[in-house]
């Protein structure tokens, strides 16, 4: 069984950056209250408004044992290319920034394929078109799990990076949210490392998408990973004695 800790979720828009660093950092203090997988964390470009999404929950997805799952801001797995938006309607995971049709090798390994496969697997449920991994974004999320596995504090990086304005220089375009798994990494659920891993990205992204769809912190992750204005998401794995610490980084 996974270990069940705070997690969190943070959404920025233009307006909530501008002066009001404060904000999120009271957003992110609220929702670490919640005992549950790490909140998610969102932003909004300077430029741009962040649209909120409706989607309802499916049930699916492969089980793990619990643990928290992505801060938002947090919950970090996968991490997607920057730039490259995947517009398909199919269910299964699109990788359109990480690898051409030519064949050439995907710059993004089997872990940040499955997590990305395991969003847009849920996506599908609701009739929503693929994202794709962003590498920009994935060298920003995995920034976040480094530092999740040294302070453990949901979407610390995240929120520097609002408060000092370099998180528009990472990848994010218009909007910007963050999912995150267990602060303290997600228990091991396999002796076999690649199995283990496997099934932690499964269970984080299980978690996250059975919030189901509605209003506030506890349903702020499925919220980020089903928001139909998401084209691109960078993916942070970080594995630690068997514990994994993920980062979802999501834009448009």
């Amino acid at each position: 069984m996974g270990r069940m800790g705070s997690w969190g979720y943070v959404r920025v828009t233009a307006a909530m950056l501008v002066g009001c660093s404060a904000l999120l950092a009271c957003t992110v203090e609220t929702i670490e209250k919640r005992v549950t997988p790490a909140q998610p964390a969102t932003a909004v470009d300077p430029s741009e408004p962040d649209p909120n999404s409706n989607a309802d929950p499916p049930s699916d997805g492969t089980s793990g044992s619990s643990g928290t799952s992505g801060t938002s801001g947090t919950s970090g797995t996968p991490a997607h290319d920057a730039g490259a938006s995947s517009s398909g309607d199919s269910g299964t995971p699109a990788s359109s920034s990480s690898s051409g049709s030519s064949g050439t090798p995907s710059p993004f390994d089997a872990f940040q394929l499955r997590n990305l496969a395991d969003i847009n697997a849920y996506r599908a449920t609701k009739n929503l078109a693929p994202i794709a991994l962003d590498k920009t974004l994935g060298t920003f999320a995995m920034a976040g799990s480094v530092m999740l596995s040294q302070d453990h504090t949901p979407h610390h990086h995240f929120i520097l990076a609002g408060n000092d304005g370099s998180l528009w220089n990472s990848g994010f375009q218009g909007g910007a949210a963050e999912n995150q798994g267990d602060p303290g990494g997600w228990t091991k659920l396999s002796n076999d490392p690649v199995m283990n891993e496997m099934k932690q990205i499964d269970a984080i992204q299980k978690a996250m998408f059975d919030e189901g769809p509605g209003a506030g912190e506890p349903h702020g992750h499925y919220t980020n990973m089903m928001n139909p204005s998401y084209h691109r998401v960078g993916v942070g794995l970080l594995m630690i004695n068997g514990s994994l610490y993920l980062t979802n980084d999501f834009s448009q």
